[in-house]
């Protein structure tokens, strides 16, 4: 009954899991790379006579393959803010974590070109746990987005300010004596309700009508919301006031 908004939440939570595994999966072979003592040889080759040490070929393709991945992953981050695309930002720190493995990878390579042997698996030990903490993140806002959390902001993940906004806007009105909201999130979009306490009956319906135009022309992404006229705002009765948490 309430479209397929959530795909979009779904597909959140699959990129983050995404992401979350890349930093795991780098930061085991790294570290069982240390502990084994794994110790990884570069060879040459001949070109027109001269002898190449291939990590140079390895470290210009890493640089070339992903320094469009840091104009790419930047350029994200502001549309997703925009479209209130939380798939869209985790896309952009899987970006970032595709040219910071890069940055390990050229790092390691130098390393183990001056005798470093360890060089490459710390490096990209060290970057892995950036990445992992920003995929934990990224787990942790998509389940509880799934779990009807209140709307958070797509960078920083705090409340978004259009419940707080929401609430003034009923506030202002002069019918309604005291309101409580509840908002979800659905992907790109909010479903909401509020429960008020009317100062009278009279023009009930009008009020509520021009009160939702007013909600509605707030932002875009609230997609639907309702208001219901209540007798009090009890607890067991009516939903918690969001802007608390």
């Amino acid at each position: 009954p309430y479209g397929y908004h959530r795909v979009i939440t779904i597909a959140y939570l699959c990129s983050s899991i995404a992401l979350f595994s890349i930093g795991s999966f780098l930061f085991l072979d790294s570290s069982l790379n240390l502990i084994y003592g794994k110790r990884p040889t570069i060879g040459s080759f001949i070109f027109f006579g001269q002898t190449i040490w291939q990590g140079y070929i390895m470290m210009l393709v890493l640089f070339c393959f992903n320094t469009p991945m840091v104009f790419l992953g930047r350029a994200k981050v502001p549309l997703a803010k925009i479209l209130h695309e939380k798939n869209l930002y985790a896309d952009a720190e899987t970006a970032k974590a595709d040219w910071m493995s890069a940055i390990a990878g050229i790092i390691g390579i130098a390393g183990i070109g001056l005798g470093w042997w360890w060089a490459d698996s710390a490096a990209a030990a060290f970057i892995s746990l950036n990445i992992i903490y920003g995929g934990f993140s990224n787990l942790k806002q998509a389940v509880v987005d799934l779990m009807n959390q209140a709307p958070k902001t797509v960078e920083g993940m705090k409340t978004d300010p259009i419940i707080a906004k929401i609430l003034k806007t009923l506030k202002s009105e002069k019918w309604i004596k005291d309101v409580e909201i509840r908002l979800r999130e659905e992907g790109h979009v909010f479903f909401g309700e509020a429960c008020v306490i009317a100062h009278s009956d009279a023009n009930l319906t009008a009020n509520i009508k021009k009160t939702l135009n007013k909600i509605y022309a707030l932002n875009w992404r609230i997609q639907d919301f309702g208001i219901t006229p209540v007798d009090n705002l009890d607890q067991n009765s009516s939903p918690k006031d969001q802007t608390k948490e």
